[in-house]
């Protein structure tokens, strides 16, 4: 056996030894260059929803650059804010824990629910249009006040605005507009009809039938014999009258012709003072000097006259009506 020289063995130790050293240099590099290489690619910030119960953080993440083995979960969605979770993700058999943020956001608006879509009101009345609203509520920052003076912009709250004067007769659209702390708004909508308040009940005296003093005026008891009548628009008939249309009528059975409105039947005949009014003349009432409405003095400081949908052909006393309703006595008109 040839006996190997000192020299050699030592030679052949070091390049073995070197043999190691750059393989163990290549493993670690490796190792190095892999696990540098893992890493969860990220554009954007990974947002939860405020109250989130259910959700997968892979899911969030999206794609990686290996493969998720283990997740450290500890969301808490009820808390507003970022917070990080620790993703375990492995390539190549080698493994690194990544921190990934992720924030928990209120980005849902509040509810508004709405009692009526159309809500009717009679001018004058007041109408409350909170009472509308069934519940304001926001997930985050629970029931919702409307805006006040002390309110901050930053506060959440409520206002409602009506597109016009809600006591003029008509439709008027109701915005009811709902912020949250967060910033999110709900904006709900219903409509307010504005119905005309209806003319008063004024001082009545009703008869069977005419007082013994005018029983002989055939025209007043005609009139006495219509109280109860429906009131009709443009009616002149029993089936319904309008007030212009009942004294047309009236006269129209004694054989007399008048127009059928008030601006006209102001102008027919002779004008005579109140205090010297007859039963059968025409009492007219209106605004300033404008006529609008017409009737039949019957006597004893009453009138017959049809007023309105809801009260039809009625009895009143003309000094009540001239201070109780919103006309005033213009003219007392006699035809004959």
């Amino acid at each position: 056996m040839k006996k190997i020289s000192r020299s050699k063995l030592i030679k052949g130790i070091i390049v073995g030894m070197l043999g190691i050293f750059v393989i163990l240099a290549g493993v670690g590099y490796y190792y190095y260059s892999t696990y540098n290489s893992i890493s969860i690619p990220i554009n954007k910030c990974l947002v939860l929803e405020y109250g989130t119960k259910e959700y997968n953080v892979e899911d969030l993440i999206g794609q990686v650059d290996g493969k998720v083995v283990e997740v450290d979960d500890n969301i808490d969605t009820s808390v507003l804010g970022k917070q990080e979770v620790v993703v375990t993700v492995e390539k190549n058999y080698i493994k690194r824990e990544v921190p990934v943020v992720i924030e928990v956001q209120d980005n849902i608006a509040p509810t508004v629910e709405i009692k009526e879509d159309n809500v009717s009101y009679t001018q004058g009345d007041g109408i409350d249009l909170n009472s509308n609203l069934d519940g304001i509520l926001d997930k985050v920052d629970g029931d919702i006040s409307i805006k006040t003076d002390e309110t901050k912009e930053e506060d959440a709250y409520y206002t409602i605005e009506s597109d016009s004067n809600i006591e003029d007769v008509g439709s008027h659209m109701i915005t009811v507009s709902v912020k949250d702390k967060n910033g999110n708004v709900t904006t709900k909508y219903f409509t307010v009809n504005t119905e005309p308040k209806p003319a008063p009940v004024v001082q009545q005296r009703v008869y069977a039938q005419a007082p013994a003093n005018v029983a002989g005026n055939s025209m007043v008891q005609l009139a006495y014999s219509l109280v109860g009548s429906p009131y009709v628009h443009g009616g002149s008939a029993p089936g319904g009258f309008d007030c212009s249309g009942l004294v047309a009528y009236i006269y129209r059975q004694h054989g007399i012709n008048i127009p059928q409105s008030s601006g006209a039947q102001a102008y027919v005949g002779t004008e005579v003072g109140y205090a010297n009014a007859q039963p059968g003349d025409i009492i007219i009432w209106g605004h300033g000097s404008q006529p609008t409405h017409s009737s039949i003095y019957v006597g004893n400081g009453l009138i017959i006259h049809a007023t309105n949908p809801s009260q039809g052909v009625v009895i009143s006393g003309v000094d009540y009506w001239n201070t109780h309703s919103d006309a005033r006595l213009l003219s007392v008109r006699r035809v004959s």
